[in-house]
């Protein structure tokens, strides 16, 4: 019997904006694999190849990942070569922009844009399979693969947008020990950046998009993330406890940093920025963004509040001619 063909989770906000939270939660639904910062493992095995996973197998001994990373290492080199020139991790955005004007007007992905597809399909068909599982969660952040793989490729794709309150994030980024005005524009202007090009995203992949604000999934995770698994073809009744702190997850997870292991989920909304974001801080955040926020009910300053929408709707994109959807293999 032929393989089935697994659906990429790609998982995408702004560094300190949930969405690891929001990957964990999707990554415990049946049938799902968690993968972390998928795209990143490459980057983090030529560096160390006896890197180990969370698990404490070496990743490439790792039942759940041994498969996936058997790359030799030429083959690895060549991959994130690829990697560099098509889907750079820096400014993420920008590349994503100009490939999504590019095969939106209905054009082909360049040479090396379709090597690289092939190889990070192929990477993430490896790993469901090898693990049983028709869902692979991606939390990478990197907006181009989400084009490549939704306008070209041929596994599933469902894009899950994570919203976070730009206040939010720039606090989080100054209490990991970076502060000031220069940091709070910097960080601002990224957000923009960023949730702008993935709306786009969404604007050219139609119901293959769901949107979720970060607030309103804290306050509630089974609402927020209905729309998503409806699009997965899952129940309410397959949403995990999110509520218990033995929620029975094991994360492998072999990126530096980030956490696995066995580990419950619990949901937690993070607003600090309401009691330590300086007055100035805020005045620079709101003046950055308000092009999304134009389109946003603004949630109220008072603390402990619930805000009164959990969806952050962006201006509408310029019209762009439309390019039919590959269907999947």
């Amino acid at each position: 019997m032929a393989a089935r063909t697994p659906t990429l989770v790609h998982v995408i906000g702004t560094p300190r904006g949930g969405t690891h939270i929001v990957g964990r939660v999707i990554g415990a639904l049946p049938g799902a694999l968690y993968g972390g910062e998928l795209t990143s493992l490459w980057r983090s095995l030529r560096r160390d190849p006896d890197l180990r996973c969370a698990c404490g197998d070496p990743t490439r001994a790792c039942p759940v990942w041994a498969d996936a990373t058997d790359l030799a290492p030429a083959e690895l080199d060549r991959l994130l070569a690829l990697q560099r020139q098509v889907a750079p991790s820096d400014r993420s955005w920008r590349r994503a922009r100009a490939v999504l004007r590019r095969l939106g007007a209905g054009d082909e992905p360049t040479g090396a844009e379709a090597r690289y597809l092939r190889r990070l399909e192929s990477r993430v068909q490896v790993l469901a399979w090898a693990n049983d599982a028709r869902l692979v969660v991606d939390v990478s952040k990197n907006p181009t693969d989400a084009v490549l793989t939704s306008l070209a490729g041929t596994i599933g794709t469902l894009v899950v947008h994570v919203v976070r309150d730009p206040r939010g994030v720039v606090n989080s980024v100054r209490r990991r020990g970076s502060a000031g005005p220069d940091t709070d524009a910097r960080v601002a202007l990224a957000w923009l950046a960023q949730h702008t090009t993935v709306a786009r995203i969404g604007d050219a992949i139609g119901p293959r998009y769901v949107q979720v604000g970060y607030e309103a999934f804290c306050a509630d995770p089974e609402t927020a993330l209905a729309p998503v698994l409806d699009q997965l073809g899952l129940a309410n009744s397959d949403f995990p406890d999110t509520a218990s702190p033995d929620c029975p997850v094991f994360f492998h997870n072999p990126a530096p940093g980030v956490p696995g292991g066995r580990q419950g989920i619990q949901v937690r909304l993070d607003d600090r920025w309401r009691r330590e974001l300086p007055a100035a801080s805020r005045l620079i955040v709101r003046s950055l963004t308000w092009p999304w926020r134009a389109g946003e009910t603004e949630q109220p300053e008072r603390s402990g509040q619930p805000p009164r929408s959990g969806r952050l709707t962006p201006p509408p994109p310029p019209p762009r001619r439309a390019r039919a959807l590959p269907a999947p293999a």
